[in-house]
């Protein structure tokens, strides 16, 4: 159903009774006034927001970069790798010599988006980081040595670390530490996240080593450092996870999540910017600044933001709960999609999700190697053919 035009069109209204991200050319042809008036800036940061705030959607060069020519339309250029680099949120200059790679024409913009986000992070820090932290060495200098920043947000800053007891001169960096404000309804948030994370001994999920305070207002706590990348990182440099991936890695995923109710504690925050794909394919469940008791409401809760985690990865967006969205025609990816569908409509425990995503990648390899097993049959049979004539 396309959107009335009128001079209130907006990609707003464009994309909010729809099920799934409308493309972006035929939202330029849905409000050509605007584009004519030179507005196109405005427009891609309208539509950035709307399907994020839809769909859950990442933006991407894929889905704009044809429209705007980044010599021609520098302004919406720059809105765009400025989009590109606020909603990657780490990991921001491997991002860009990747995507410069792919879209050559792109690189200076790309660069200066980089390096501006880069400092504006670290001018956004709102305190200043000590060099060290931790229990006192016999060298007289604290455990932990703090390196660059990896990321920012409400709830704290997150860097680099140097483990000094366990430091082989090989590792430029072999912890994370997160620091954290403390509220007036939380005065140790550092030793209630430490704690939680503790519980989590599921290799997707993420130790936490150590923990202690600074001041009266800053604490820290020390995480294992986990080689890879948000899943928000890869979204945006356009990595794509083939789906039988999806299937194998989100089951683990779900057993870790599954452990962490047993032991009853909710994470409260599933999501690509908390999910890290690591360097040996494995997905990891990181932040538990806002995990709390579980309760029933709060692990359904959980359980659909999982599911909603699959169908982003696979289809690249979160389809409203009371539409369908856009199914692939067939195979693993279609299974995934009406599993995870049924899931938030129905949530039952982690431990029954990942079950069933397991379910689903064996019958998925099942099939592969029957279709692999006919062909080979067909094969033969053509071959003895051959040789008899």
């Amino acid at each position: 159903m396309k959107a009335p035009m009128s001079t209130t069109v907006t990609p707003a209204t464009i994309q909010e009774s729809r099920g799934s991200p409308l493309e972006f050319s035929r939202v330029l042809l849905l409000m050509p006034k605007r584009v004519q008036r030179g507005s196109l800036a405005a427009i891609v940061r309208e539509d950035i927001l709307a399907c994020r705030d839809r769909f859950s959607c990442v933006p991407t060069l894929a889905r704009y970069a044809p429209f705007i020519s980044p010599e021609q339309e520098q302004e919406a250029a720059e809105e765009l790798t400025h989009q590109l680099m606020v909603a990657a949120q780490s990991n921001l200059v491997a991002i860009t010599h990747l995507l410069a790679s792919s879209y050559p024409l792109w690189r200076t913009k790309l660069e200066s988006a980089c390096l501006a986000a880069t400092l504006l992070g670290t001018t956004q820090v709102d305190r200043a980081l000590p060099e060290f932290v931790g229990p006192m060495c016999p060298d007289g200098l604290p455990r932990y040595c703090v390196g660059e920043i990896l990321s920012t947000g409400s709830f704290g800053i997150v860097t680099t670390g140097i483990d000094r007891l366990l430091d082989d001169g090989r590792q430029a960096a072999n912890v994370a530490i997160k620091f954290i404000r403390a509220t007036p309804a939380n005065p140790t948030p550092w030793q209630f996240e430490a704690i939680r994370g503790a519980v989590v001994l599921h290799p997707c999920g993420i130790r936490a080593l150590d923990f202690g305070s600074i001041d009266e207002r800053d604490g820290y706590v020390v995480f294992e450092r986990v080689d890879g990348d948000s899943l928000l990182s890869n979204a945006v440099a356009e990595k794509r996870i083939p789906a039988m991936t999806v299937a194998v890695r989100g089951a683990e995923l779900a057993a870790a999540l599954a452990e962490m109710h047993s032991a009853g504690i909710v994470h409260g925050d599933i999501s690509p910017a908390n999910v890290l794909l690591d360097r040996f394919g494995r997905l990891r469940l990181v932040d538990y600044g806002i995990s709390h008791p579980a309760t029933p409401a709060a692990i359904e809760n959980d359980v659909c933001r999982m599911a909603e985690l699959i169908q982003w990865m696979i289809l690249g967006y979160v389809p409203p709960i009371e539409t369908v969205g856009r199914k692939p025609a067939f195979g693993l990816e279609r299974t995934l999609v009406l599993l995870s569908r049924s899931i938030r409509s129905r949530p039952g425990s982690a431990l029954q999700f990942s079950a069933a995503l397991t379910a689903c990648a064996v019958r998925a390899q099942r099939d592969r190697i029957w279709a692999a097993l006919i062909l080979l049959a067909i094969f033969h049979i053509l071959a003895v053919i051959a040789v008899g004539r």
